[in-house]
């Protein structure tokens, strides 16, 4: 999202995944289907009368209390999911 958004060139995306990955350990995207994320994203602590306000990475940092649109994030999710080989976050870039 935040690339799409413009808010990271790839190669800063690289990085914050290499954090993220280093920093917790995260299932295969192939064993989280959108519908299963998305009940998890509903009950996100930010989450206030149904709409959830995301935290996007930004070059300097991050950005909160971004809005994103199910549709958005549904279709972010999709890219993960076609870009990672054997399903593993680590391949995404």
């Amino acid at each position: 999202l935040a690339v799409r958004r413009r808010l990271l060139e790839p190669g800063e995306a690289r990085r914050w995944v290499r954090r993220l990955l280093d920093a917790a350990a995260l299932p295969p995207v192939a064993d989280l289907p959108w519908e299963t994320l998305r009940a998890f994203i509903g009950r996100d602590k930010k989450a206030a009368a149904g709409t959830v306000g995301w935290v996007l990475p930004r070059a300097g940092g991050v950005d909160t209390g971004v809005a994103v649109a199910d549709e958005e994030a549904r279709e972010a999710w999709r890219a993960v999911c076609a870009r990672a080989v054997d399903g593993r976050l680590a391949d995404l870039f």
